[in-house]
């Protein structure tokens, strides 16, 4: 193959790896990405009747505690950050198993919980009502070679409805969603470092450089 033609072969590759992948079930792809089945959550199932009863209590009590004093952020989208520290608390006043899955707090998912002795897994998330029909990307989650799914189990959502009463924030409502037939897209990135960016060595050229007075 001629290098004109390796090109043209790259970048029909490239070209097709860019699209978009749309409505993927969620259960797919924790399976594709962890290994572990999502679970189906069962209305008729006694226990799941019992652990949804949990997670209520769960986002009750956590919202009065929310309340109590308010959360200072500057913007909303902030506002979720705090939400996971006051329902892992709450889990523990109850005197549940509750942790950061790996101990990391950065990634999907955010709680894992234990009842009955089995794990299950939370997502804490915000929204408010002007956004909740939108489109915009507010569930989202990336492949890593430590991903924290590690249990076949049913995967939760609390989303809390947040509203900004004079300077803080506050928690108005809430939903308790279960993920397993969530419907979600994949959309690739490309992505360089500072190294690549700022050594002339691989590809960038910088074209000029100086240094302004503090």
């Amino acid at each position: 193959m001629d290098k004109e033609a390796y090109i043209k072969t790259l970048e029909d590759i490239i070209a097709n790896f860019i699209k978009p992948l749309k409505h993927i079930p969620f259960n797919i792809v924790i399976k594709a990405i962890s290994g572990k089945d999502v679970l189906k959550f069962d209305e008729n199932n006694p226990e799941h009747k019992e652990v949804l009863k949990v997670l209520i209590q769960v986002a009750e009590e956590a919202g009065r505690r929310i309340n109590e004093q308010g959360i200072m952020r500057t913007r909303a989208n902030e506002v979720g950050n705090d939400i996971e520290r006051y329902v892992l608390e709450t889990f523990k006043r109850l005197g549940m198993y509750a942790r950061r899955p790996k101990g990391k707090s950065a990634g999907y998912p955010d709680i894992e919980f234990r009842f009955n002795g089995r794990i299950y897994y939370l997502e804490c998330k915000t929204f408010n009502l002007e956004n909740l029909d939108s489109n915009f990307r507010t569930f989202y989650f990336s492949p890593s070679e430590n991903f924290k799914v590690e249990h076949e189990t049913i995967h939760f959502m609390l989303s809390y409805e947040v509203v900004k009463l004079k300077d803080r924030y506050k928690v108005r409502s809430y939903k308790i969603v279960s993920l397993e037939n969530l419907l979600v897209d994949l959309k690739p990135e490309f992505n360089s470092d500072n190294r690549r960016l700022y050594s002339n060595e691989h590809g960038a050229k910088i074209l000029a450089e100086g240094e302004i007075p503090l």
